[in-house]
């Protein structure tokens, strides 16, 4: 997830995400399903994207590395930058509160050639979000603003069983 960083970023979905599939011909915010050569058990993948994004912005906020852990593979890349992130925030005494980041658009592509053999059963999905502000608080109390986050998009390479993130790459 090198693509990915505290403020810079980062994955997950706000309470009043918005998130639509595009050429489904949704109107702007209404739910959307992603189309999928195969069906997920009882959840589309849009599901799967607002769920763990949501979960990862909440384990964010509360500093919870075993709840961040459990959105991601374990010992993936996407899992070694997400440590990579709580190990910076601990570093420099900071507190993140307010990250709430919404998914703006969710469409699945082919999973890279490179991906097939490493990540059995992965899925890929081309998602846009967004960011608005959010704050990091220090040990002394200061609080500063991380400014809001332009629409952005990233492939996200998805596993099964639970589904999890294992890669975070460009689009």
């Amino acid at each position: 997830m090198s693509v990915l960083g505290l403020g810079v970023g980062l994955l997950g979905v706000g309470q009043a995400a918005r998130a639509t599939a595009p050429g489904t011909g949704a109107a702007a915010g209404a739910p959307a399903t992603v189309p999928a050569p195969t069906q997920v058990a009882e959840e589309s993948l849009l599901e799967v994207v607002v769920d763990l994004t949501g979960r990862r912005d909440a384990a964010l906020n509360a500093g919870d590395g075993v709840a961040l852990a459990d959105t991601t593979v374990p010992h993936s890349p996407a899992a070694n930058a997400d440590a990579a992130v709580l190990e910076a925030l601990a570093a420099a005494g900071e507190s993140v509160d307010g990250l709430d980041t919404d998914v703006l658009g969710v469409t699945e592509v082919d999973v890279p050639e490179d991906c097939e053999q490493t990540w059995v059963g992965a899925r890929a999905v081309r998602i846009r979000q967004s960011q608005p502000a959010s704050t990091r608080t220090g040990a002394d109390g200061a609080v500063r603003t991380v400014p809001a986050l332009a629409a952005r998009e990233v492939i996200l390479i998805l596993v099964p069983d639970p589904w999890r993130v294992a890669e975070v790459r460009a689009a």
